[in-house]
C-alpha cells in the first residue's frame, strides 16, 4: 500500500465514486455533492482494513445501490469502481485523470 494521508485517500476514493460509480448521476451536477461521502467513508474503511479487496468493495457498492438507493442492478459498474479504488492503494489511477 502506498503511503498517503487518510484525508487525501478519502478524497481520491470520493472522486472515483463520483466519476466512475455514480448511480445517482451526480457527476453532471455543477456543485460538489456530498451524497457519496458516507459511502466513501465506508469504502475508505474497507480499503484501509486488513481484508481490503476489490471484491469486497464491489459487494458493498452493489448493496448500497440495491438496499439504500433502491436502484436496479447496474452490471459491472461497482466492480469497475472497486478495481479503480484498489488501484489507488496499489498505484496510480488507471486512466488519464489525476487526483
Amino acid at each position: 500500500m502506498t503511503e498517503e494521508s487518510p484525508k487525501h485517500l478519502f478524497a481520491r476514493i470520493r472522486d472515483v465514486l463520483l466519476h466512475d460509480w455514480d448511480p445517482l448521476g451526480l457527476d453532471d451536477v455543477a456543485s460538489q455533492p456530498d451524497d457519496y461521502d458516507e459511502v466513501a467513508r465506508e469504502v475508505h474503511a474497507i480499503v484501509t482494513g486488513p481484508e481490503a479487496s476489490a471484491k469486497r468493495i464491489a459487494a458493498y457498492l452493489r448493496w448500497v445501490e440495491r438496499e439504500r438507493m433502491h436502484l436496479q442492478r447496474r452490471p459491472g459498474m461497482a466492480t469497475e469502481a472497486a478495481e479503480k479504488v484498489m488501484g489507488l492503494i496499489d498505484g496510480p489511477i488507471p486512466d488519464d485523470r489525476t487526483a
